[in-house]
């Protein structure tokens, strides 16, 4: 199924108001993270599948799938840093000698 630019606009903007939306009433929990990144991968699979059949992507389409992955990879960053942080401290939040 081939997509033109103009559907795969549409399609990337549905899904940048449905991210916003469920941002806004999304709970902070571990939970509801994980459920978010669940939904956040059906949707990049969407945007896969569009950008394999539509090679030309817009400025806009790029920038937003480039802000999209330094998201992203600022969370990983965090995670990985206070995972690293937490083995090398003690429960108790002093240092182990």
């Amino acid at each position: 199924m081939k997509f033109s630019r103009q559907k795969l606009v549409k399609i990337i903007k549905e899904e940048y108001e449905r991210v916003e939306k469920e941002a806004e009433n999304a709970e902070n929990d571990p939970e509801s993270a994980e459920k978010q990144l669940s939904w956040m991968g059906k949707s990049m699979e969407k945007i896969q599948k569009a950008i394999e059949n539509e090679t030309q992507l817009t400025p806009q389409m790029l920038e937003l799938i480039y802000t999209a992955a330094n998201l992203l990879d600022t969370v990983a960053d965090n995670l990985s840093f206070n995972e690293l942080v937490a083995q090398h401290v003690g429960d108790n939040g002093e240092e182990e000698d």
